[in-house]
């Protein structure tokens, strides 16, 4: 079985290998790593909605497909809280899909919020997170999500960005693997 991991990022190449293998969904599977541009998503490199960031992991995963079983696409980006009386925060999470060349299996991590400081970086400068938590000061690196991730420092150390990128590959895994109850009228 081969399963195509539809990025570049090192962090979610080995969060989908983990979830795969270790949780024994496909333990014997042979993960490949197959760019897909965001350009070629026609996602914007941050997404700022759910629609977005679901659209984003989809094309992934559906372009990404070549000479495989499964494709996944992974995709993080912020969304909206509707909260009465509050300017609209943001939260993090990461939606997965994959892809067996007919139809589509959905997941999503859990979430969390995002300084309202990194929202208005994000928004008045239009870049991604990575670059708004740089420019906020919280971090000296340009990439911490080709690393351990903005939830390693939120969680002080506690849960990484392939620990939780995980959870939205085993999410997907779940659908997948009850595709013929999610049919059923």
């Amino acid at each position: 079985m081969i399963v195509n991991v539809c990025s570049k990022n090192p962090v979610k190449i080995r969060a989908s290998k983990s979830a795969l293998l270790c949780d024994e969904f496909f333990k014997d599977a042979e993960v490949r790593c197959v760019e897909v541009p965001a350009p070629k998503t026609r996602i914007p490199e941050q997404p700022l909605t759910e629609e977005e960031i679901y659209s984003g992991a989809k094309s992934r995963a559906m372009i990404g497909f070549k000479e495989c079983n499964y494709s996944i696409g992974l995709e993080a980006g912020l969304k909206e809280i509707p909260l009465p009386g509050e300017d609209l925060p943001r939260m993090n999470f990461t939606a997965c899909v994959i892809y067996d060349g007919t139809s589509v299996y959905y997941g999503q991590s859990s979430g969390f919020m995002i300084p309202r400081k990194v929202v208005k970086i994000i928004e008045e400068y239009k870049v991604q997170l990575d670059e708004a938590w740089r420019r906020a000061g919280l971090t000296q690196n340009d990439r911490i999500g080709y690393l351990e991730g903005i939830i390693h420092q939120l969680s002080n150390g506690r849960l990484s960005r392939e620990q939780y990128m995980q959870e939205a590959v085993r999410m997907a895994m779940v659908h997948l693997l009850n595709k013929d109850l999610f049919l059923q009228q």
